[in-house]
């Protein structure tokens, strides 16, 4: 038996994994740009020392420049004139360190876009300026009468980058827009102290019976601010079950007039919290870093307290996954699904191999593979077409079953990939949805 939906429980897990802190105010700035006049010293209608990108794909007719008579809070902006191609124009490499987080914020305003779209990337380099992490805002497109804010972050650089870099973007697919104007103004990065969670279980469950440790590792504080990490621990009723406030002080004489604080050697400072076994039961670990009597920073984690179990060789019962997300934690799926006792999962595949992430395929090929080390047999879900495939119905789009009424070769080129890079790693395959009566499975 294959069940239909994942045990409320393991959802929670999933839902409570570790997140990003929220995006602040109150950071510290440490790159702007609003194009104005002492931004262009040379007069040449471009920011300083900014590169456009080059190449195929990139023709140099398409307008980049600065427009004197828009601006968001100053009078002038950056501005793309589209015109058929994309374009790409970069921000000097500026200077950054490990042990903080960065987020950024910017502002777009696009007028007449139909099939292009404007974006902003952050990229982090290493010490020869390459490319090792690179971020991209959320596209805009249309037309806006009002400017458009895009942010990303806080965003946790490798510990080999040492340069950041703004990049203002247009681009499109298929099909292109031939007239049409963006603007790029505000563009701001500021930078945050780093918090990240460390614990002693594995996979988010605890054995009754184990003593619990959080680790909160914290890097990039300012000697100038007061620092306190407040820890607390959350039951599935939202109940504290548990709390801890700790002042993170860098002078020794602030020690004595502080009871409950720990003195930081160097930037970089681990705390751990060690809590006595908990009860059965599924509990959230809230973590604030406060500056100055103001939350900038906030994760947390989850587990769940069980009586940890050997996976079963086998067993009817599974897990169907009718769609992939990003919330879905690939990684951690295969041991969430061993203690959850099940031996089936569902799984879509079809449009993996299509992701823009070159690297997710060989991801999910891994997490198939750890499927099948811990006894989960994996059933490869064709529910969802490629894009490129599903937008040829347009309107007409009657179901998955419409695609294998057309010709072969019309649809068996994206499964061949598919099968091709995941049959050493599955045996069963599904055509359709789960909820669909004629559903067809086989083994290949």
């Amino acid at each position: 038996m294959i069940l239909s939906s994942l045990l409320t429980c393991y959802l929670a897990l999933l839902n409570g994994l570790p997140v990003e802190g929220n995006l602040v105010e109150d950071t510290l700035p440490i790159l702007s740009y609003s194009f104005e006049t002492d931004q262009d010293r040379d007069f040449d209608d471009l920011p300083d020392d900014w590169s456009r990108r080059k190449g195929p794909g990139y023709p140099q007719y398409v307008q980049v420049s600065i427009d004197r008579n828009q601006g968001r809070t100053g009078s002038q902006s950056l501005h793309i004139g589209v015109n058929g191609g994309h374009a790409t124009i970069y921000s000097p490499p500026q200077k950054i360190d490990g042990d903080h987080a960065y987020v950024f914020r910017g502002y777009i305003k696009t007028q007449r876009l139909k099939y292009d779209a404007a974006m902003v990337s952050i990229s982090f380099l290493d010490h020869k300026r390459q490319r090792v992490q690179h971020f991209v805002s959320r596209p805009v497109t249309g037309t806006h009468q009002d400017w458009v804010e895009v942010t990303l972050g806080p965003l946790t650089p490798d510990p080999n980058v040492r340069f950041i870099v703004i990049g203002c973007h247009v681009a499109h697919n298929n099909l292109k827009d031939i007239s049409g104007d963006i603007w790029f103004d505000d563009l701001w990065v500021g930078s945050l102290p780093q918090l990240d969670i460390l614990n002693n279980y594995h996979r988010h469950f605890v054995d009754h019976d184990a003593e619990i440790r959080v680790s909160s590792r914290i890097s990039g504080l300012n000697p100038k601010n007061k620092y306190r990490l407040d820890l607390e621990l959350i039951d599935s009723s939202n109940r504290k079950i548990a709390s801890s406030a700790l002042d993170l002080v860098t002078d020794p004489d602030d020690v004595k007039g502080a009871p409950n604080s720990r003195l930081l050697d160097g930037n970089n400072h681990t705390e751990v919290w060690r809590l006595k076994p908990m009860e059965y039961g599924f509990y959230e670990v809230r973590s604030k870093l406060v500056r100055d009597e103001k939350a900038i920073l906030e994760k947390k984690t989850s587990f769940a307290v069980i009586d940890l179990v050997n996976p079963r060789p086998q067993g009817e019962f599974g897990w169907a996954i009718s769609e992939e997300h990003d919330q879905l934690p690939i990684s951690e799926l295969p041991d969430i699904a061993a203690q959850a006792g099940i031996n089936w999962i569902k799984f879509p595949l079809w449009n993996v191999m299509a992701s823009a992430d070159i690297h997710h395929p060989s991801r999910i090929a891994e997490m198939l593979d750890q499927f099948s080390n811990r006894g989960i047999t994996p059933i490869g879900l064709l529910n969802h077409p490629p894009r490129d495939l599903r937008s040829q119905f347009a309107k007409d789009w009657q179901g998955v079953s419409g695609i294998f009424t057309m010709p072969a070769s019309f649809w068996s080129p994206s499964l061949e990939e598919v099968f091709a890079r995941y049959t050493s790693l599955v045996n069963y395959w599904q055509l359709g949805e789960m909820k669909t009566k004629a559903l067809s499975e086989c083994k290949i």
